[in-house]
């Protein structure tokens, strides 16, 4: 639990870093309800892999977060117990190390020719770019699964395409799809809170993408995406394959290298392409035969 002895203060010349821990599976659902809190005011200094030796796959994270407000820590200590997020540290930083650890947050991320740029460093960036402000952890670019599709889009034919982003988080995904010049975006997710920020998202990178809150009346597409997990991309197995148009391509992401071969036999309308791996995370790539 975190304690702080002035729960109602605002620190303006230092801030709250706040470490902990906590499982693979349920690290994008704990950044999605802290944003939820917390929007601007909390911001991710890293995010680091505690790997097994014998066992190399990702089943657990560490993460750092640094809070310029501690009016919300009750409700932070709620999250982190329903999270089951152990080995909570905190402690105070001064504005010298506050300006230290923002350095890798404001960093341009560059995946082939696509960038994502905070918003201050948006006169620095080139076509096509992504703005998206650091503190979204959560479809931010900087995870794993993220990295992976963001690679694939900007290395593969998306102009002219029609897109389905089927867990559409902050709306990433289907901003850099439209950026690199997919014809039509449609970016799905059964969260509000996720449809909203995909909406606020798109209108800061002054682009249009539908926004569906399920599947139901959608049309074949060229290229569906869905980085989620292993369960539910299981579950939406039907609808998934239902959505892509013969010939197209599906994009499965979330996924760890044991649940590869069981996510792919429910596909069975499919040919597996390509797999590609980042740091014990895999995407799938599968052709609609």
């Amino acid at each position: 639990m975190i304690n702080s002895p002035h729960p109602k203060v605002h620190c303006l010349d230092a801030s709250l870093r706040i470490t902990g821990r906590l499982s693979a599976r349920r690290f994008d659902v704990f950044l999605r309800d802290v944003e939820s809190l917390f929007d601007v005011a909390i911001s991710y200094d890293g995010i680091s892999q505690n790997k097994s030796e014998i066992n190399p796959k990702p089943e657990a994270f560490r993460f750092t977060l640094v809070l310029s407000s501690l009016a919300k820590v009750d409700e932070l200590n709620e999250c982190f117990t329903k999270h089951r997020v152990t080995d909570v540290d905190a402690g105070f930083m001064n504005s010298s190390e506050w300006q230290e650890s923002s350095r890798e947050r404001l960093q341009i991320l560059k995946f082939g020719r696509l960038s994502v740029v905070p918003t201050h460093r948006m006169s620095e960036a080139n076509d096509p770019y992504v703005v998206l402000d650091p503190g979204l952890g959560f479809g931010s670019g900087r995870h794993e699964t993220t990295a992976l599709c963001l690679d694939w889009l900007a290395t593969h034919r998306v102009i002219g395409q029609c897109v389905i982003d089927a867990g559409c988080g902050s709306g990433i995904l289907s901003i850099a799809a439209k950026k690199l010049g997919a014809a039509e975006v449609i970016a799905v997710d059964l969260d509000p809170q996720a449809i909203q920020a995909t909406e606020s998202n798109c209108h800061r990178n002054d682009v249009f993408v539908e926004t569906r809150h399920d599947f139901s009346r959608l049309s074949t597409c060229d290229i569906v995406l869905a980085n989620i997990e292993a369960k539910p991309l299981i579950s939406l197995a039907p609808t998934l394959t239902g959505l892509v148009r013969r010939g197209g391509t599906l994009l499965l992401c979330g996924l760890l290298p044991g649940e590869t071969n069981t996510v792919v036999g429910v596909y069975s309308e499919f040919r597996l392409i390509d797999r590609s791996n980042k740091n014990g995370w895999v995407l799938l790539e599968m052709m609609k035969l």
